[in-house]
């Protein structure tokens, strides 16, 4: 239905491009590491929950569609007739990817789409949906105006750090200009690299 995939560029394949955003203000939010999960209510009222490629079919041991009734989503989409937004976030917890946060499943927001107007929300409108629904978010570290000492060296340096969900060594960080959320990066950590590929 028109859902955009949720891939972000790395640093160093965007380095050179750098310089076009200095001046403009990010929103820095720690990358989670999970599975990619997107649920939605498409314009007839239909509620979907997918992976990062399928529309999952229900089914209540699957850990996606566990998320979505744990947090209720389908009731609160529909009772607030949000037909039309994708709810993109970061799958975490019991049985996905290691589960490095030691935490129950949780299904943390880093993006919303309307797929009406075809246009990513800015991260204020974002905060407030998710906030409304209940949901968590990932954590948002702070808010940075790029400049020219934000190099691809400096911005790999800070992306080690420790994790806000639990401080285990994060993976890295999302870069997503609040502007235009269509300009987004993810600055991995070489740490964790090491550890997990």
């Amino acid at each position: 239905e028109g859902i955009i995939k949720t891939d972000q560029n790395r640093v160093q394949n965007i380095g050179r491009h750098l310089p076009e955003y200095y001046g403009q203000v990010f929103e820095k939010t720690e990358k989670l590491h999970g599975s990619s999960c997107t649920m939605y209510l498409d314009s007839s009222g239909d509620f979907h929950v997918c992976s990062r490629n399928f529309d999952l079919k229900f089914d209540e041991n699957n850990a996606f569609w566990k998320a979505a009734v744990k947090y209720k989503v389908e009731e609160k989409l529909k009772s607030l007739e949000m037909l039309g937004l994708a709810i993109q976030g970061e799958l975490i917890g019991a049985g996905i990817s290691s589960n490095q946060y030691k935490v129950e499943l949780e299904f943390r927001v880093f993006d919303m789409y309307l797929v009406p107007e075809k246009r990513y929300l800015n991260s204020e409108e974002r905060k407030v949906i998710t906030e409304t629904l209940g949901l968590l978010h990932s954590p948002v570290m702070e808010y940075v105006t790029l400049s020219e000492e934000h190099t691809v060296e400096a911005l790999l340096k800070s992306a080690e750090f420790t994790s806000f969900v639990n401080g285990s060594t994060a993976e890295g960080f999302v870069m997503k200009s609040v502007s235009n959320p269509e300009i987004s990066f993810k600055v991995v950590s070489q740490q964790w690299l090491l550890k997990n590929e």
